[in-house]
Formats: C-alpha cells, structure tokens, sequence
C-alpha cells in the first residue's frame, strides 16, 4: 500500500487538494466550453451560414458521445483510477479545440466535435466525481459543492471571452485555448488518486490506517462511521429510485443544456448586445456557484431528495420567466431562479446517488447516468434551434421545457432509498 499519510500529521486531508484540482479543471473547461460555447456560436454559425439547428447540433453530438462513453469512461475510473483517464481526456480535448479553430466545413465542425466530446468526458466530471465521492462520505455533498463551483464560476469569463473573439477572432481564441487546456490539465491530472484507504487515509480525513507489527491495519473508525450501501450495477439497474432519479435529471439537463448553449443568441434575439449577453452570463455564473455553495451546505443537514425538488421548481419557474421575458429588467427575475437551481441540482444530484447506492460501482454509476440523461441533453438544444429556425423566436422553446419541469416534482418526492445489505 502506498503511503501518504502519517498519523501524527496535522496538515490538510489530502482529498481537499483533489477538490482544488477539480474545481480548477471544471472552471477551466466550463469557461472555454460549457459556458463558453454560447460565446462561439453566432461568430460560428455567421461565418459559415449554418442554421441554428445544425450549429446546435454539434453540442448535441457532443452529449451524445459522452453518453455512449461515459460507462466506458466510469468503468476505467473504477478499475484503474483516474490519473490516467484525465491525462489521456486533457490531451484529446486540446487536440480537438486545435481543430475546431481550422475548421472549414460543417462536416469538420461536427469532428472537432467528436474529439472534444471524447477528451472532456475523460477529464472532468465524470472522472472526478468518483474520485471526490471517495474520499468524502460525511462531507460529500460540501465536497461536491466546492468542486462544482469551479465550473458554475467559469461564466465570470464570458465577456472576456466575447472580447477576445471579437478582437482576436474566434480561432485564435480557441487556439490559445487548447493550449492552456494542457497547461491546466496535465498538472491537476497528475494530484489525482483514486481511493484514500490506497494511500494511508480513510474518508472525510479520519484517523489514517496504521499497521502493527505483523501488518495488519489497525484503525477503530473503520466500520462505526461508514456503513454505507453496496451495490453492483446490476443491482442498481433494477432499483426503481435510479430511474425515478433519471427523469428529474434527465429534464433538467436539458433546460441547462438549451439556457448554457443558447442563452447569448436568444438574448440578441431579444434586442440586447452581445456584450449586455455576456454580461448576463457573468451575473448567471455570480448567482450560480451562491447556489452552489448555499444549497451544496444545506443539502448535508437536510434531505437531499427535498432539495433537488426545490432545484426543479427554479428551473421551472426560470426557464418561463426567460421564455416569457420583454424588458431588460426580468433578467433581474430569471437569473436568480435559473442560476439558484443550476448551482444547487449538480452537487446535490451526485451526492444523492451516492447516498443510495454507495461507492463500491460510483464510477460506473456515474458513467451510466450521464448515458441515461445525455438523450434529454441532446434533444434541447436542437430543438430549440428547430423552434428558432420555424418561429423566428426561442421564447417558445423555454415556456416548453419551464411546463415539462413540473412533473419532476411530484416524482422526485416519491422516490425512496433502495433496500441494501451491509
């Protein structure tokens, strides 16, 4: 077994340094893709004359192959930990910004594509996710909350973004961006560690695993404080929670999967600059890593299930707030609603699905959960480029999925935990 910890050391739990690189990873790549696509998208669909829907389609690719791999993806993390994983994801995500900035056709717009959809699956949150569930199981939530944040912050970029394209043009922005994802990613790739008993530690930073004379581990906090579920993924495929859990999920990925790619164009379609839009993108990430961190804490003292419902109920009410916006002023509305349940869902989704099912397949869990959402992901942005593309408007296409988010509610409230045996 290798050795990081000593019994006697008193200096940071290992497993926050994890949460750091996390967090500095997601913010990276949420500043440069997941937020910062929005920033990419007119200059893209102008210059070549694609429609809203085929340019919206690329992300839809996107969240297509990242279901298709994210079990694959899961099932390496499980098996071999993730230092590996993210190294060869950082590569492959640099190469295909390398990419898309020579694109010249639709066709070589939907490869680079496909590349970078290969790349960030391996190195974000699917790979750190598990990872960060390992080492925290009391603090998990507060864990998943800090490293999260990282990518709810990464809209604080956007008109630093919109800046650049405009001065810069949009490939020598994405140049520069494959670059700094090697200078980012290699480093926190490498602070990675699979499980915290490998190294000496046990979770949440309790007294660390000793050995006696002959070897064997002496540790008195090793069973009381972590009784946890265990379950293979067989098992977890035939519990009704997964896929009660799955339909919450599922929607309302799809609101922000429409509001994070669409958010910049559908504001300019309102009347507003792009530089206004990006600034709402800022005041959207502001709110979103308040919510964050708020609900990401509360979650650990209250029921979990309870506050991912109040998480649908703002994704409802803010997707019908943008949807039925008319002044510059009810951003002042929807922002705080939508930002609220984007902050709190993600953290708390994840920290949920450990809590019934334990960490035993979390790896995969997570894998196969991104598979099973990744449909509603991929359906929204299309489909709100198609209502664009038909109607002239987005509005309709939020007011849609504002209604659809209702439902989740009532069945989110339903679900139980699986029965287990410890």
């Amino acid at each position: 077994m290798k050795t990081l910890a000593n019994p006697k050391d008193k200096r940071i739990f290992f497993g926050w340094y994890i949460v750091a690189g996390a967090a500095i990873q997601a913010f990276f790549t949420s500043a440069t893709f997941f937020f910062g696509f929005t920033a990419f998208f007119n200059p893209i669909s102008n210059e070549f004359g694609f429609s809203k829907a085929a340019t919206a389609i690329a992300l839809s690719l996107q969240r297509t192959e990242s279901g298709i791999v994210g079990p694959f993806v899961g099932f390496l993390v499980d098996r071999y930990g993730a230092r590996g994983v993210m190294l060869t994801g950082t590569t492959v995500t640099a190469v295909g910004f390398f990419a898309l900035a020579r694109i010249s056709s639709l066709i070589t717009f939907y490869i680079s594509f496909g590349l970078l959809a290969l790349g960030i699956a391996m190195a974000t949150m699917i790979t750190t996710t598990p990872v960060i569930s390992n080492w925290f199981i009391r603090m998990r939530t507060r864990a998943l909350t800090f490293a999260f944040a990282g990518g709810a912050s990464g809209g604080l970029a956007a008109p630093l973004l919109v800046w650049a394209i405009s001065t810069y043009g949009w490939r020598s922005v994405l140049d520069w961006i494959g670059i700094g994802t090697l200078i980012v990613g290699i480093p926190i790739s490498l602070i990675m560690r699979h499980r915290p008993e490998q190294y000496g530690y046990l979770p949440d930073g309790m007294s660390p695993i000793n050995k006696d004379a002959s070897g064997n581990p002496i540790n008195h906090h090793v069973n009381a404080p972590y009784t946890e579920p265990t379950f293979t993924i067989r098992e977890i495929l035939k519990t009704r929670a997964l896929w009660m859990l799955v339909i919450g999920m599922g929607l309302s990925g799809m609101v922000m999967s429409i509001t994070v790619v669409m958010i910049i164009p559908s504001l300019e379609s309102y009347g507003l600059s792009t530089i206004t839009a990006g600034f709402a993108v800022m005041a959207l990430a502001i709110g979103n890593v308040t919510g964050r961190l708020l609900l990401g804490f509360l979650a650990d003292k209250m029921n979990k299930r309870n506050v991912l419902c109040f998480t649908y109920l703002m994704f409802s009410l803010g997707a019908l707030s943008f949807g039925l916006m008319t002044e510059l002023w009810h951003l002042a509305i929807f922002i705080p609603l939508y930002s609220l349940a984007h902050g709190g869902t993600v953290p708390v989704r994840f920290a949920l699905l450990a809590d019934y099912f334990g960490r035993q397949s979390y790896g995969s869990l997570v894998g196969i959960t991104m598979t099973l959402t990744a449909g509603f992901s991929i359906i929204g942005p299309v489909f709100t480029g198609l209502v664009f593309d038909i109607t002239g408007s987005y509005r309709p296409a939020f007011i849609i999925v504002g209604l659809l988010m209702i439902p989740t509610i009532p069945i989110t409230l339903l679900v139980k935990p699986p029965a287990y045996k410890t």
